[in-house]
């Protein structure tokens, strides 16, 4: 019963949204690719208590760049710790588009920070079901 009233709900309030989308063309949802999400956690060599920028991370950031200018990489940034006297990070994420999750664990074993211990990390499988319709897939 609640379940019933919650989706009636949902459908009231999204009534004038779902109006105006079917004044849009129509888009299928066949060519929204997968997103994988990879996140990293500061691992065994990261050195605690230091600052981003006094991690050895170079060679992790130029693996990054090359997965963006492969159009690889939707996005990508460190996660912050907010608590105590200063910021620190303690870790990333990366959206990540990829054939497969055999892929995109490989493109996580291959990045140096992973390799050097400065980060673990696990990827997820993330099926976008919301979007604001720009394209996932790399330009062409």
């Amino acid at each position: 019963m609640r379940l019933a009233l919650a989706a009636m709900i949902l459908a009231v309030a999204a009534g004038p949204a779902l109006a105006q989308d079917a004044q849009a063309p129509a888009k299928s949802t066949a060519a929204i690719p997968t997103v994988y999400v990879i996140h990293y956690r500061t691992g065994p060599a990261w050195l605690v208590g230091k600052p981003l920028r006094e991690q050895p991370m170079g060679p992790h950031g130029i693996y990054m760049r090359k997965l963006f200018a492969e159009g690889r990489m939707l996005a990508a940034g460190p996660t912050v710790n907010t608590e105590g006297d200063a910021p620190l990070v303690d870790g990333g994420v990366i959206l990540l588009r990829a054939a497969g999750l055999d892929e995109a664990k490989a493109v996580m074993a291959a990045d140096p920070a992973i390799t050097a211990g400065l980060f673990v990390g696990e990827v997820r499988t993330w099926r976008v079901a919301f979007s604001k319709g720009e394209p996932l897939a790399p330009p062409s």
